[in-house]
């Protein structure tokens, strides 16, 4: 229920902002956050992850990983300060200086509550993680709805940002029980560290990959451009986010506790990726064929240009959610150094995609971020696996029947929509749409090997993966 949540409170605040706020506005913010990005690498929340995956970590060694989370927090704060001024004088957009120094202070307020999140993330209490969450995008999402409606333009969404670390940083403190220390050398906490540092500079990485396609748009096309597309890209990625994020807040503290039981460990894996991989991909078909329909149902006519920036985004959008094959390798089994390596390479395949696209404006950019997501993606798992415990047959037994049951929803759009009558209205066809194809991509799922056994079994997959470790079967 807490996803859902999440997802509806996601389009709810996309759809309410889009109609309050006009494409520049969503663009400049964009522009700033993409900027932003790199520097909140810094702390972002390598160390708590490195803390998760520890398996008993001393109370002074949470200690000494608060503090120095709290710094790489300030550190990041100064150096996103320091470069305020130069970045908004660069791209000759003054008012990107306050914007960035407001988001150069909820980066000190995010290193404050990450360990104490990370503390209730190892103590298993999902539910307090999720709900926190909940709530803390519920009074972000009031606070830029009231600041658009008082007509503050873009600060609504700047304001959005801070008022979610706030009450994500108070709620934890709260519910973790856990207080800090005055901080102290310990000994011991090398491997933590490394593989803290490890993750940063994945995030690190990732996230300069992420700020080139908003960069050459800003340097090269308008504000508005950036607004269309930052806008498609938030829409088409919602259901990963709100479906792999909280799965990923579950499964990589349980894996962790598993490292040590193959056969329990890759039982789960291949359990969640499946449950996962089987919701999210009838999504992206849907998003697909529907995109006529839910852009200017959830953003308003007025972004009808982003219609087919969206549509160019599924086949990217729909690898987002087999990262999980991936992230749940590379964390549980301490591997991050073969994440960071394999994340230079993936970054660099993505930043010379993103050159050539952009010759085609927002819309080649869109078709590259889609080429080379498709392209890298099978690479990137075999990389992930090799030398683990982790074999190919669980990917396939993963992702097969869903991968199947997606070339069936895929055939049904392009040969079965055509011929059918779609009603005015958007709500209605956007039904039809999701019914036809939902309907398609069920049956392929059903027809393959054992597809009507899985289907059946889903409601007890799920209840595996809410499982404490103890409980899971280590049966292959």
């Amino acid at each position: 229920a807490l996803p859902i949540s999440n997802m509806v409170i996601g389009f709810g605040s996309v759809a309410v902002l889009g109609r309050l706020l006009t494409p520049d506005h969503f663009g400049l913010v964009a522009i700033a956050t993409s900027l932003m990005v790199p520097v909140s690498a810094l702390c972002d929340h390598g160390m708590p992850l490195a803390l998760i995956q520890r398996k008993s970590p001393t109370l002074s060694e949470t200690n000494a990983m608060f503090w120095l989370q709290c710094s790489l927090g300030f550190l990041a704060a100064v150096v996103g300060a320091a470069l305020a001024y130069p970045l908004g004088a660069w791209l000759d957009r003054p008012e990107l200086f306050w914007i960035l120094m407001a988001f150069s202070g909820n980066l000190a307020l995010a290193g404050l509550g990450a360990t104490h999140l990370a503390l209730i993330r190892r103590d298993l209490r999902f539910r307090t993680h999720a709900g926190i969450g909940v709530l803390a995008n519920l009074c972000a999402v009031l606070v830029g709805i009231l600041a658009a409606w008082s007509g503050l333009g873009y600060w609504s969404l700047v304001l959005m940002g801070v008022a979610n670390n706030a009450f994500t940083t108070g709620a934890a403190w709260i519910c973790s029980g856990w207080l800090p220390n005055a901080p102290q050398r310990v000994e011991g906490i090398r491997d933590m560290v490394r593989m803290g540092l490890f993750l940063n500079g994945t995030a690190l990485v990732s996230s300069m990959t992420r700020v080139v396609d908003r960069v050459l748009i800003g340097l090269t096309l308008s504000d508005a451009a950036a607004g269309y597309y930052a806008n498609a890209h938030r829409l088409i990625l919602q259901p990963s986010m709100q479906v792999n994020k909280p799965l990923t807040t579950v499964a990589v503290p349980v894996l962790s506790r598993l490292q040590h039981d193959e056969c329990a460990f890759r039982k789960y894996y291949r359990r969640g990726a499946e449950v996962i991989v089987l919701a999210l991909f009838p999504c992206f078909i849907v998003a697909f064929f529907g995109a006529e329909y839910i852009v200017p149902l959830v953003l308003g006519s007025q972004w009808d240009e982003a219609i087919p920036i969206f549509q160019a985004m599924c086949p990217g959008a729909l690898m987002t959610c087999t990262r999980v094959l991936t992230g749940w390798v590379y964390v549980p089994l301490g591997r991050t150094d073969r994440q960071f390596r394999w994340r230079i390479f993936a970054s660099i395949v993505a930043v010379g995609s993103f050159v050539v696209g952009i010759q085609w404006g927002v819309y080649g950019l869109a078709v590259a971020y889609s080429i080379q997501s498709l392209a890298i993606r099978i690479p990137a798992v075999m990389y992930c696996i090799s030398g683990t415990f982790v074999r190919g047959s669980d990917v396939l037994s993963a992702t097969a029947r869903p991968v199947a049951a997606t070339v069936g929803g895929v055939v049904a759009g392009f040969l079965i929509l055509p011929h059918i009558t779609m009603p005015d209205s958007s709500i209605l066809a956007l039904i039809m749409v999701t019914s036809t194809l939902g309907l398609v991509y069920l049956g392929t799922f059903a027809a393959t090997p054992g597809g009507i056994t899985r289907l059946k079994s889903l409601r007890h997959t799920v209840g595996l993966l809410r499982k404490q470790p103890d409980e899971t079967p280590s049966t292959a």
